[in-house]
């Protein structure tokens, strides 16, 4: 079974995957969070995502574009291709609010002639082949059926699905019926993603459905780092430390402990913490102040020794 982490904006970004990677083992992929081409222009943090000295040269990795726009897709697909990208994967998943009201991310998914339209103008003239992460309806799952045609019209290298619709957002149960008999219904290879929260989760997958091949892994990592194999506590500080000063060193402190500080949101779910240190940590805007918080979370908190199931919570 390989292994994607899945792209989460403002987190997986280049200075995370080169950290994650050097510290931790078991992915096999990496997704840049979603690039938005916009007038045939980047913005400097896409720009800085897609530079090749800022990426990992032992791994995949594979560049997300969220649009609506054919013209500009394929512009930016084009560009991906000089930078020596191999594949590139669509965004029609994010369930965001700003994202779907203008049409992108599982917004595509309202409308599936313009979906089709799209994809149609797309293939006819990507020079790199094209995964597509996808949720399965707008409203309700029983609009997958129906997406699923379209998908299948095109050559897709691989179709990631979350089994929620745009309106369950991260909530809720997962729909995995879904994916039963899936592999009668396409040719397309079907990755899945969702609620994997430990290896019990991904094992329970594999059994379920032995013709996919590829987890795709978000949150679950953030929270659990070592998940894929397990690790010390030792490297699990050296990692956030490492990460957070090259943070610090790039744009300071007072920029820095905005995303420091989102990361941790994630981490402390790796810890049997006290409830007071929590508070401190995160309320803590003095940098000095907020690492000693850092260092008694090592010093005094245990790692968790077990995991709920995220998909069969």
């Amino acid at each position: 079974m390989k292994i994607y982490f899945a792209p989460l904006e403002s987190i997986t970004n280049y200075r995370y995957r080169k950290h994650y990677d050097a510290h931790f083992r078991g992915v096999d992929r990496y997704y840049i969070p979603f690039l938005s081409p916009n007038d045939h222009s980047l913005t400097n943090r896409d720009r800085n995502e897609i530079k090749k000295e800022n990426n990992l040269l032992n791994k995949e990795v594979v560049p997300q574009i969220i649009s609506n726009d054919a013209e500009e897709t394929l512009w930016l697909i084009n560009e991906l291709k000089d930078l020596g990208f191999k594949e590139v994967n669509l965004n029609f998943g994010c369930p965001s609010g700003t994202v779907v009201s203008k049409g992108r991310g599982s917004g595509m998914l309202k409308d599936l002639g313009k979906m089709r339209v799209y994809l149609s103008k797309i293939f006819a003239k990507s020079p790199l082949p094209i995964s597509i992460k996808t949720r399965i309806g707008y409203q309700s799952e029983d609009e997958f059926s129906s997406i699923l045609e379209v998908y299948n019209e095109f050559p897709i290298k691989e179709l990631i699905i979350h089994p929620r619709t745009t309106k369950e957002m991260y909530k809720g149960p997962l729909h995995l019926n879904v994916f039963d008999g899936l592999d009668k219904k396409t040719s397309i290879p079907v990755v899945y993603n969702g609620e994997i929260k430990n290896k019990n989760d991904i094992e329970f997958i594999s059994a379920r459905y032995p013709w996919i091949n590829a987890v795709m892994i978000g949150r679950g990592l953030l929270e659990y780092p070592d998940m894929l194999e397990a690790s010390s506590k030792d490297n699990i500080k050296d990692f956030i430390l490492s990460l957070s000063n090259e943070y610090i060193k790039d744009i300071g402190w007072g920029n820095a402990s905005y995303p420091i500080k989102e990361m941790w949101s994630y981490l402390i779910h790796r810890f049997v913490i006290d409830t007071s240190l929590k508070k401190k940590l995160f309320k803590e805007k003095n940098k000095d102040t907020f690492f000693q918080y850092v260092d008694e979370v090592f010093e005094t908190s245990s790692l968790k020794t077990s995991f709920s199931n995220g998909i069969m919570m």
